[in-house]
């Protein structure tokens, strides 16, 4: 997957507060998160998991295999218990 298409991902998901999915290349399960920021080496994340958000993780874009937002029935839940307000950027250099 080219860097320019998961940096389009990555827009739209801060932009529409969706979370998304992510292959990375160290393991064979895909996780779900929300991205909060982005430069040119890393992304900066925080994980959806059940309902709930458990924590953030700094990652090298390159270390995603694949990253995709289709339509997930988790966002329409999470905007309905009020869980994407609560996706903030942290404001982290």
């Amino acid at each position: 997957m080219l860097k320019s298409e998961k940096i389009n991902i990555f827009n739209k998901s801060i932009k529409e507060k969706i979370s998304v999915g992510i292959d990375f290349i160290f393991s064979s399960q895909r996780l779900y998160f929300y991205v909060l920021d982005y430069n040119d080496k890393y992304v900066l994340l925080r994980q959806e998991d059940d309902f709930s958000l458990d924590g953030y993780s700094v990652t090298k874009i390159s270390y995603i295999k694949k990253i995709s937002c289709e339509y997930f029935k988790i966002n329409e839940i999470n905007k309905k218990l009020g869980l994407a307000d609560k996706i903030v950027n942290p404001g982290v250099d």
